[in-house]
């Protein structure tokens, strides 16, 4: 099995706005950083998602990490079974060991 020849696709890109920073017009309700008093939760989630390019941006595959106190907690990839082959998810699910849902 050789590596296949390249195929010309679209490239959709996003963007996103810098928030501005806050003045100190902090309530009682907020720490100096402008969060809530009880500080930040102990765990944190990442998502990382491929999604179609027209406007609907359905998701096509994607992974997500959980950590609790910045330590790994659980990790997963997930997909779209009318997105993708049977090909290409087992081309997936056969080189990582992370759970598939």
């Amino acid at each position: 099995m050789g590596i296949p020849e390249p195929e010309e696709r679209p490239i959709a890109l996003r963007a996103y706005a810098v928030p501005v920073e806050r003045k100190s017009n902090r309530t009682a309700d907020e720490n100096e950083k402008g969060g809530a008093p009880w500080g930040p939760s102990r765990y944190s989630v990442t998502l990382d998602i491929e999604t179609t390019t027209g406007p609907e941006q359905r998701p096509r595959v994607g992974n997500y990490q959980v950590r609790r106190d910045g330590e790994l907690y659980a990790e997963g990839l997930f997909y779209d079974p009318g997105a993708l082959c049977r090909r290409s998810i087992n081309h997936v699910a056969l080189r990582t060991t992370k759970r598939v849902a």
